[in-house]
């Protein structure tokens, strides 16, 4: 995994303290998933070069085995392409409000990210993007998936407020059959914490000044963990 997962999104309509599925997707990118409004990616090192790697660029092709579809939704693996929508996403401070890492910077770092959640994927991590049905091209958002199932990931705050972030980690649920999944967010996150609860992800315990969300305040906070309950 790369670094932290990103924060999830809720499914309530987004205000500042609303509005991450990136607060709704929190593992991390690579050795750093991105996390759930806990941990959205980190600046990466030697990004620069991934952009002009042509051969990378190739080797990264969609496997229709790997999509996952929701009666609004498709999810599918990262592509090259994918990289403006995902700067887009992971510079925007408001999607990275909760997160313990600062908005990405350059383009160059979000085709780094791709091209690190593509290798990573045989290792465990597995990252969907996800899509309109109509339009399957243009990422709204991503969940990524941790070998120890966890969650983390983000939505675009435009597309809040209509049940995508449940509907597309539900789909994962049920499609990965995930049976332990867990994140750790923000414990002030509400709106986020009532999403996973539609899903069955619920408080286990909250971990007193646990970590810098560096968007909010210098000094650690407090964040819940929330687990995956038996069905």
């Amino acid at each position: 995994m790369m670094g932290a997962i990103t924060p999830l999104c809720s499914d309530s309509n987004s205000s500042k303290t609303q509005t991450p599925i990136s607060k709704f997707l929190n593992k991390a990118l690579s050795s750093r998933q991105i996390r759930f409004c806990g941990e959205a990616s980190s600046v990466l090192e030697g990004s620069a070069s991934a952009q002009s790697d042509h051969k990378t660029k190739d080797h990264i092709a969609m496997s229709m085995n790997n999509r996952i579809e929701t009666q609004r939704l498709v999810l599918r693996p990262p592509v090259y392409s994918d990289g403006p929508s995902l700067h887009a996403l992971l510079s925007d401070p408001d999607v990275c409000h909760y997160s313990p890492y600062l908005p990405i910077a350059g383009i160059a770092d979000a085709y780094f990210i791709i091209v690190e959640w593509h290798e990573k994927w045989s290792q465990g991590l597995r990252t969907y993007m996800i899509t309109n049905r109509y339009d399957p091209r243009n990422p709204v958002g991503f969940i990524n998936v941790g070998s120890d199932e966890e969650l983390g990931g983000l939505l675009s705050p435009p597309q809040s407020g209509r049940g995508l972030a449940s509907e597309a980690l539900r789909a994962t649920i049920e499609a990965l059959g995930l049976r332990t999944a867990w994140t750790i967010i923000d414990a002030e996150h509400k709106a986020l914490i009532h999403t996973l609860g539609k899903v069955n992800i619920r408080l286990e315990r909250t971990l007193p000044r646990y970590r810098v969300h560096p968007q909010i305040s210098p000094e650690k906070r407090d964040c819940v963990l929330l687990r995956q309950q038996p069905s």
